[in-house]
């Protein structure tokens, strides 16, 4: 499968030139020529990652870099690179510290960007399947949801909890806290192109929280958005 990028630049010949390369080597490629306009494509689908400029009209590329360092997953972790003619090195260190995961400056080689592509790409792979295999802890130990095993225990005794209850478990437990809306949910439990209505997902909810007893009230509802697992 493809691995999608969004790419972000005014420079509609450096635009061109980077997307007919990416494209070159089997990436799905959306282009946009300012932060806003990326912004409305972050919302239709999520890429796996994110090229952009920082000298963008309108909002530049940090503001851009914080905006998606805000949202809920999957966009707000994003491996984000900065591509741009801005060579200080107070401009890196602002890049890399309001959640850029790369720097890169123009004149750049193009051979060198798919590189740090691959690399990124990688390693967000790499922590995901570290992230997929490690048992999760809950209320202070009191629910253990064991991914190998496959079961979930809450106050040392096994409930029975369907497939898609359990992944939903998995799922609010690895981002607990965060607000997860439902699409996302839905993308990350039944796949990005399973075609049902959210009322799916608040169906299974139900059903989860009572699966889980006392502590199904951990899930709280967040109006208009989503779910989210209360750990407090």
């Amino acid at each position: 499968m493809k691995s999608k990028i969004l790419l972000i630049d005014d420079e509609i010949g450096i635009l061109r030139a980077v997307a007919e390369k990416l494209e070159a080597e089997n990436y799905t490629v959306t282009t946009c020529t300012t932060a806003e306009q990326a912004l409305v494509s972050l919302h239709k689908e999520a890429p796996d990652l994110i090229i952009a400029d920082i000298r963008l009209p309108g909002m530049n590329g940090f503001d851009f870099c914080k905006r998606v360092r805000n949202m809920p997953p999957p966009i707000g972790t994003l491996p984000f690179i900065f591509l741009t003619t801005t060579n200080t090195e107070t401009s890196k260190i602002t890049g890399l510290e309001l959640g850029g995961d790369d720097y890169i400056t123009k004149p750049f080689s193009p051979s060198e960007l798919v590189a740090r592509i691959r690399a990124l790409l990688r390693r967000t792979a790499r922590e995901g399947d570290t992230e997929e295999a490690a048992d999760i802890t809950a209320i202070g130990g009191k629910l253990l949801l064991s991914v190998t095993r496959h079961e979930v225990r809450a106050d040392g005794k096994e409930l029975d909890l369907s497939p898609k209850e359990f992944d939903l478990l998995k799922l609010l437990l690895r981002k607990k806290s965060r607000v997860l809306t439902r699409q996302f949910i839905m993308e990350s439990v039944w796949g990005r192109d399973y075609e049902n209505t959210t009322r799916t997902i608040d169906t299974h909810i139900k059903q989860l929280r009572q699966s889980l007893g006392k502590y199904g009230k951990r899930i709280e509802t967040v109006e208009g958005l989503g779910y989210k697992w209360d750990e407090e």
